[in-house]
């Protein structure tokens, strides 16, 4: 895409999530076409509609058509819900007997999906992608920390699993789809963060104590700049991700940095907002909840770390992100 084909996909989406803050987004997202756009500008859709969900605070079933965007090779057709790995966890399954035990999560899943897809590993570390109906699954619907995300959680034994893909093919289908929904997350979360700045700096901008702007005082600004630069850092990660010849390592990289991000800007934000950042009424809650929940979905900053620092020194070469 172009430029202006960039700017009119952004401002579109940005009409449909305003519209949509208390509707559903996501039938919204399928009469205009998104998964067509994601389909063609993989980069372009993921990146323009999960910035909007992260200015505006909107969530749809958008996660797991990135994460499902090439079911089709394993011989899915129609829309499929992709099962998240627990915060914590690397798959969302394991196989036993000729069945699959389960025990993962939904985020804003889709109604309209006949099936599950699931990554899972055998009993002798092989890995696997399985199909599940969701009748054979026990799916409970959880308001959580962030009600707004729709969360579920999803578990169960069964014998009614479909293999799509084994081994090699199974890890490649899982990372890619692990890296897509990374930089999705990542996009929506640095969003989140820059929100998060500015009504920070608006607050105290507008607030005097002892007869000063509270934003003229010196250690309020360092707070801001700290938070500044942490969100830029994450945000130049997760944009040059799509252009590195590893992937993987990229969106973990992003991942990682943008969780780093989040830890940062989420503490200094909500002590320069001071007691209204503790509101119900003050918006700052509703955008930090939902930063610190995504942060700990498909790996958190502490969980990939040690993972990124591994493939690193499998390479022995630390590639450049960023050009400066």
């Amino acid at each position: 895409m172009d430029a202006d084909e960039l700017t009119l996909l952004d401002e579109t989406l940005l009409g449909l999530a305003e519209s949509e803050r208390e509707g559903n987004l996501t039938a919204a997202l399928d009469s205009f076409g998104w998964r067509d756009v994601l389909a063609a500008d993989p980069e372009a859709a993921i990146s323009a509609l999960f910035s909007v969900q992260g200015r505006t605070g909107t969530w749809s079933a958008a996660l797991h058509d990135v994460m499902a965007a090439d079911v089709e090779a394993l011989g899915i057709t129609g829309p499929a819900t992709v099962v998240l790995p627990r915060p914590n966890s690397a798959l969302p399954g394991t196989l036993r007997d000729g069945g699959a035990t389960i025990g993962g999560v939904l985020l804003g899943p889709r109604d309209d999906a006949s099936v599950f897809v699931v990554a899972v590993r055998s009993p002798r570390g092989e890995s696997l992608v399985v199909a599940v109906e969701p009748a054979y699954l026990q799916v409970e619907r959880s308001r959580g920390l962030d009600p707004g995300l729709g969360a579920a959680a999803v578990s169960g034994a069964t014998d009614r699993v479909t293999v799509l893909a084994e081994a090699d093919g199974a890890d490649a289908w899982w990372e890619a789809a692990q890296v897509r929904g990374r930089l999705a997350l990542c996009r929506q979360m640095v969003a989140a963060l820059f929100v998060m700045i500015e009504q920070a700096r608006s607050h105290v901008s507008e607030r005097a104590q002892f007869g000063r702007l509270v934003g003229t005082f010196q250690a309020v600004r360092h707070k801001l700049v700290e938070a500044h630069v942490a969100t830029t850092a994450a945000e130049c990660s997760t944009v040059t991700a799509w252009e590195s010849d590893d992937l993987l390592l990229a969106a973990s990289t992003a991942k990682v940095v943008t969780g780093r991000a989040v830890t940062v800007t989420a503490a200094h934000t909500q002590q320069l907002l001071a007691g209204i950042g503790f509101t119900a009424e003050h918006p700052f809650h509703r955008v930090m909840k939902r930063a610190l929940v995504l942060e700990r979905m498909l790996g958190s900053a502490t969980q990939l770390a040690p993972e990124v620092g591994r493939q690193l020194i499998e390479r022995g070469e630390a590639p450049r992100l960023v050009q400066l």
